[in-house]
């Protein structure tokens, strides 16, 4: 009798400390998945962001190049500036879309005659069609429209853009760099969660990463005669081509549910909230300089 209770009392010492063992296993895992993520989505934004402004050796940035094109770039140019942010209702969260170059810029082969010639690149150069580039010299730029290609020929021709004449026939050894508008937003996955979706120009958004619950974004700027650093929210600032650095915060949540309980966490509002479920909930912060903008300051 008594050696079956002490057999009842070590085997149910054993399946506690068994079910303990796989509950923090599993706290361990989610914990791990969230820092996986919160770095991928780290990575990301901060690769995109450090190439706002890129303008190769034009010290006077993108928004002082000559806009021809009729394209989706250069209305966001015209109609927002570099960069555009807006506040959602969707888990209260930050969407932003912004001006970058995410591929390798190409050399002219060849000096343009005149202004309306074509562009001739090095031969292992591709631009597709309709694709929107600037081209500078280091003195001035043009962004301009593909609106067709013979070889590595490009030509700038209406109704891409507004006129097939650039500001300057380019010389030998001009570069030409693709340009790209890239947005962030948080939206409802297939999942049914949050995640963190990313579109490159005219794409579809896609999911980039999984249970990102929150984005928010804070503009920094210098201010009065101190130059002192002031972080702005996007309701809070209208003129984003002071903005020297991005402020991101995210929410992160675990793919399964892993807690014995529901807990409370701190949203990126500041606020007290208990979850809805019993997953576990992280938040992380970074700051990225736009060193293009720094340096054009300098």
């Amino acid at each position: 009798m008594i050696a079956s209770l002490l057999g009842l009392i070590l085997s149910s010492a054993i399946l506690s400390t068994l079910y303990a063992a796989i509950a923090a296993n599993k706290l361990k895992i989610a914990a791990e998945s969230i820092h996986e993520n919160s770095s991928l989505a780290m990575y990301f934004l901060a690769m995109d962001l450090r190439a706002i402004d890129f303008s190769g050796c034009l010290e006077a940035g993108i928004s002082s190049a000559n806009i021809v094109s009729t394209g989706s770039i250069a209305d966001h140019l015209q109609r927002y500036g570099v960069i555009f942010a807006e506040h959602k209702q969707y888990k209260n969260s930050d969407a932003f879309s912004f001006v970058s170059v995410l591929d390798a810029g190409s050399e002219l082969n060849q000096s343009m005659s005149s202004v309306h010639s074509s562009v001739d690149l090095l031969a292992d150069s591709a631009v597709a069609n309709t694709r929107e580039v600037l081209i500078t010299n280091c003195q001035v730029a043009d962004l301009f429209a593909v609106s067709g290609q013979w070889n590595s020929q490009l030509y700038h021709d209406v109704p891409d853009n507004s006129s097939a004449n650039l500001s300057a026939a380019y010389a030998r050894g001009s570069m030409l760099y693709p340009l790209s508008v890239v947005s962030y937003k948080i939206s409802r996955g297939a999942s049914g969660r949050a995640g963190l979706y990313r579109k490159v120009n005219s794409h579809y958004f896609q999911e980039l990463i999984p249970n990102v619950e929150q984005l928010r974004i804070f503009y920094a700027s210098k201010q009065g005669l101190d130059n002192k650093i002031i972080y702005r929210s996007s309701s809070q600032i209208n003129d984003y081509a002071g903005v020297t650095s991005i402020h991101l915060q995210l929410l992160l949540s675990s793919p399964t549910q892993v807690l014995m309980h529901k807990s409370y966490y701190q949203n990126l509002q500041g606020q007290l909230v208990k979850a809805a479920d019993r997953r576990l909930y992280k938040s992380f912060e970074i700051t990225v300089a736009l060193r293009n903008r720094q340096l054009s300051r300098e």
